[in-house]
């Protein structure tokens, strides 16, 4: 149980991380990031090993994979385009709620 148990922190741990370099300069979205992660692992703070337990461990390894590779920065520039694409706020949380929640 002490494997999982450390498991589950450090992919906690990965996650508020990854959300760092996801949100780096939006205070708000790291704010609301910060809370939604927490949330979701206080929500499931009493499961027990087992199937539950992996399937939620694969929702979050998921989580830091979308976070790395389909959040994209971007930034205004002199022409008035932006210069990479941009998700729109509202779409990203949602996801994150899909990765973390298991029905």
């Amino acid at each position: 149980m002490a494997s999982a148990r450390g498991e589950v922190l450090a992919l906690f741990r990965s996650l508020l991380r990854t959300r760092k370099q996801c949100f780096a300069g939006d205070s708000e979205m790291l704010a609301a990031s910060a809370k939604q992660i927490r949330d979701e692992f206080e929500g499931h703070r009493n499961v027990g090993a087992g199937e539950e337990l992996d399937k939620l461990v694969t929702k979050a390894r998921e989580a830091v994979e979308f976070m790395k590779v389909n959040i994209v920065q971007a930034k205004l520039n002199e022409r008035g385009n932006y210069d990479e694409t941009v998700i729109a706020r509202s779409r990203i949380l949602p996801y994150l709620d899909l990765f973390l929640n298991v029905s």
